[in-house]
């Protein structure tokens, strides 16, 4: 008679995609908190920059973010980067597709703190630099949008405002998935919000945590002041007249997105 019993589970797939620094690696931790994430090998799994971040972050939350209700039985999900790559547009498939999405001048605001002052792809700010990467961030959504307009109930977008607002935004993510969660969207919430998430100190990768950020930054007004006019209100923001019109009127708590919150 039989003794041992051997119980397995399908891996059930997620396509993903999102711009740079628009929240990524926040929205990854909290995929590793709510469910058991599985990774094939890749070429990025041990670049030494990549590892290096994590010493930016609290290890007492990523330990957290580790365990699991005993009740919860193991069901792997495995992220599937939308091309080739983490920052690849989305194609249309028969999985779920899960597309990130930030407010625009915050986005780009962090992209270029962090290029500065960790990677130095950049030594002066200039309006040309800014114009592209509207552009670029333009058409990355308004692809993204057409894919998740195709890809009906089977995508969903998430903005990372609503992910740092609070956990209602990981209640639907979980729906979407269709997984029960290992641990509860409101303590994986709360292991992330940005104060706890951190080490204290100088940081390069995992900046303040603030969308306005950009607000204070008298180089980078004078220059986004002379970016033409671009409106992204077919991603739900707004233009960069109406987010510089803002911070004139000290609207900064909605400067970095819809109403807005962002981070730098």
């Amino acid at each position: 008679m039989r003794t041992t019993y051997h119980f397995g589970s399908l891996i059930k797939e997620l396509d993903y995609a999102g711009y740079p620094r628009t929240g990524g690696h926040f929205l990854n931790y909290c995929l590793a908190g709510l469910f058991d994430i599985v990774t094939p090998p890749h070429r990025h799994l041990n670049n030494a920059e990549a590892v290096e971040r994590q010493s930016e972050l609290n290890p007492d939350v990523l330990y957290a973010l580790d365990l699991r209700d005993s009740a919860v039985p193991f069901q792997p999900l495995q992220l599937n980067p939308g091309g080739r790559a983490s920052h690849d547009v989305p194609t249309v498939s028969g999985r779920a597709t899960l597309v990130l999405i930030r407010g625009p001048i915050a986005t780009a605001y962090s992209r270029y703190r962090v290029e500065r002052d960790r990677w130095g792809g950049i030594t002066e700010l200039t309006v040309d630099w800014l114009r592209e990467e509207f552009t670029r961030f333009s058409a990355f959504y308004n692809t993204c949008l057409d894919v998740l307009e195709q890809q009906g109930e089977r995508g969903l977008l998430v903005r990372w405002e609503d992910l740092v607002a609070g956990p209602e935004a990981m209640e639907r993510l979980v729906a979407f998935v269709g997984l029960a969660p290992k641990l509860k969207c409101s303590f994986v919430w709360s292991m992330l919000r940005f104060g706890n998430f951190v080490r204290p100190g100088a940081r390069t990768f995992y900046r303040s945590g603030n969308s306005a950020a950009w607000t204070g930054d008298a180089r980078w007004l004078d220059t986004l002041s002379a970016v033409p006019d671009i409106s992204f209100e077919r991603l739900g923001y707004g233009t960069i007249g109406g987010y510089l019109a803002s911070v004139e009127s000290d609207e900064t708590v909605s400067a970095g997105g819809p109403l807005v919150a962002g981070g730098s």
